[in-house]
């Protein structure tokens, strides 16, 4: 049996600002739990053009694993434990999301 959870709240401060704030994104598939959360700016700064800033954390088990932050031309993906078999497997899941401007070598 797998659970998955989502909790988030999206705010509009203004028509040029939306946050997404990801309280937990979670997956649990019998005693392994990964669980996703921080939040993602987007600035619109015109029509055809637009920044994106991130801020989230990956845990596995209520342990930190991956964090992602930064903007869209510098943000930065750390592995936070010594787990670099896992390394290419995070920077698969990366560039599968469209963000392999995210993964620095």
């Amino acid at each position: 049996m797998i659970h998955v959870a989502l909790h988030e709240a999206l705010v509009l401060a203004d028509p040029n600002h939306i946050t997404l704030t990801i309280t937990e994104f979670s997956i649990t598939h019998g005693t392994q739990t990964v669980n996703m959360h921080g939040t993602v700016v987007i600035t619109i700064l015109s029509p055809t053009t637009e920044t994106v800033t991130l801020d989230l954390t990956i845990d596995v088990n209520d342990v930190p694993w991956v964090r992602v932050s930064g903007t869209d031309n510098g943000s930065r993906c750390a592995i936070t434990t010594a787990a670099s078999s896992r390394r290419r497997r995070t920077r698969r899941s990366w560039i599968c999301w469209g963000c392999p401007g995210l993964l620095s070598s």
